[in-house]
């Protein structure tokens, strides 16, 4: 790997494409990526609404000092509301970046827009091959992420040691991406098996790096918290009779006291349980 700088002179505002092209002995590639100059000036818009007729005209008003060339009208045609959500759906999609956190803050909601409409019926071509796109690409960088030496197991940045709550965090979205893309089978299963070693015999999982912070959290509920989140990762997982779930299960019932407890925390519980299919009727009247 070698890092080269290039100089670039931006002579005019607008979307333009920009080619790198690498030659080699053996191989050679190119990529092509569109960059978009954004003129030297603050953006104005406005809207007008209006239900469709036989004709219909607006009057766009574009104010005297605007840049030259930067005047732009958008014509939309919407069969009912829906149809405009659906609309604003496809403007959150976005190409991941970043470290492993960063990474899937933007790819999962690609995830969860793409399944959305598969489950409605109502993707198009085009926002289902964005989306696609977009996915592949975030689930290929999320794979750079996994720790040399300790399979399943992932970092903000790759490096040891691998954190448990990020692995987790991790199993949810490779579960979720499953139902929209193909994601490899063994990759769920090291990343689920990863989680379940580092049980505690008394069916806990600790804190190790980043953890679910709790106002006023001590040892005991730092312990909760961690065990109901991988519980609730490895239930969405496809993992709920594992007997690592049911540990984990039985040692937050055994160790959280309802009656006390910060909402945060009952909801983080409640979510393991009812990921699991065991709903603890307690536990959801309290937090009701």
């Amino acid at each position: 790997v070698r890092a080269a700088y290039i100089p670039i002179s931006v002579v005019d505002f607008g979307t333009h494409e920009f080619e790198i092209t690498a030659i080699g002995g053996q191989a050679s590639d190119a990529i092509v990526r569109a960059v978009e100059v954004v003129p030297n000036g603050r953006p104005q818009a406005s809207a007008v609404n209006g239900q469709l007729e036989a004709a219909h005209s607006f009057e766009v008003a574009v104010p005297p000092n605007a840049i030259p060339g930067t005047g732009r009208v958008t014509v939309k045609l919407y069969p009912g509301i829906v149809s405009q959500a659906i609309d604003g759906l496809a403007g959150m999609l976005q190409e991941p970046y970043g470290c492993f956190e960063q990474t899937s803050s933007v790819n999962y909601p690609n995830v969860l827009v793409l399944d959305y409409l598969r489950a409605t019926n109502q993707q198009s071509p085009e926002i289902e091959l964005s989306a696609e796109f977009y996915i592949n690409a975030g689930y290929q960088r999320l794979l750079t992420f996994e720790v040399p030496g300790a399979p399943g197991g992932f970092s903000l940045f790759g490096d040891p040691p691998p954190d448990t709550m990020l692995t987790a965090y991790g199993l949810m979205q490779f579960a979720d991406m499953s139902r929209v893309y193909y994601v490899d089978p063994a990759l769920l299963e090291r990343t689920a098996q990863f989680l379940i070693d580092r049980q505690q015999p008394n069916g806990a999982w600790n804190p190790q790096g980043m953890s679910v912070t709790v106002p006023g959290e001590n040892e005991d509920l730092g312990d909760i918290a961690t065990t109901a989140y991988n519980v609730w990762a490895l239930a969405d997982a496809g993992r709920a009779d594992d007997p690592a779930v049911i540990r984990g299960l039985d040692f937050i019932d055994e160790n959280l006291e309802i009656s006390t407890a910060d909402p945060y925390l009952l909801a983080m519980a409640a979510n393991a349980f009812v990921a699991a299919d065991k709903p603890n009727n307690s536990l959801l009247n309290e937090l009701a």
